[in-house]
This record gives structure tokens, sequence and C-alpha cells, in this order.
């Protein structure tokens, strides 16, 4: 595991804060998985993240390779809601946002 640091500007209160940033490094392959395919994650990083069997993570693709982001639920109810709510209150929404 790697830890980056890097000071930043003194806050409000004239602290100075340390931004730290964990990289964990973890070589896995590519296991066949019934008739799909995966990967496992490392106890530490599962454990890190709350991460148990069976939890949606999300795939992003990005320029240096992929990033593997934990779902947050709180988040995806609160766009479920949005969506329903946006879908409901569409004209009104739209004659507000002129």
């Amino acid at each position: 595991m790697e830890f980056h640091s890097r000071k930043l500007a003194k806050d409000s209160t004239g602290h100075s804060r340390t931004h730290i940033r964990y990289n964990m490094h973890h070589t896995t392959k590519i296991r066949a998985i019934g008739n799909s395919q995966g990967v496992t994650l490392p106890k530490a990083l599962l454990e890190r993240y709350h991460l148990r069997e069976g939890d949606e993570v999300t795939a992003i693709e990005t320029q240096e390779g992929i990033l593997l982001k934990a779902q947050d639920a709180a988040f995806e109810k609160g766009m479920e809601f949005f969506d329903k709510f946006s879908h409901k209150y569409r004209n009104a929404l739209k004659e507000l946002a002129k």
C-alpha cells in the first residue's frame, strides 16, 4: 500500500491541512465465474469500503484504465426519487428553468 500526502492551504481557522491519499495496488487475474468472468478484491479493500458479497459496484472507463466505485445506496435512492419527481413535474420544472 502506498501513502501520498501533500500540504494544503491554511483553512479559515489558520490551521494547515494535510491531504492523505491511499493507493492500494493489488494484482489479480480475470477468472471464470460460471459463464462470466470476474476479478477478486483483497479483504482489506473490501473492509475499507464496507463491501461484501452481493454489493454492487460501478465500473467506469477512464484514460488510465478501469475505476471501480462502490455504490452509495442513499445517493441511488435520492436519484430514484428525483427521477420520479422530475417526470411528474417536468412542465413546472421547465417553466422554473426559464
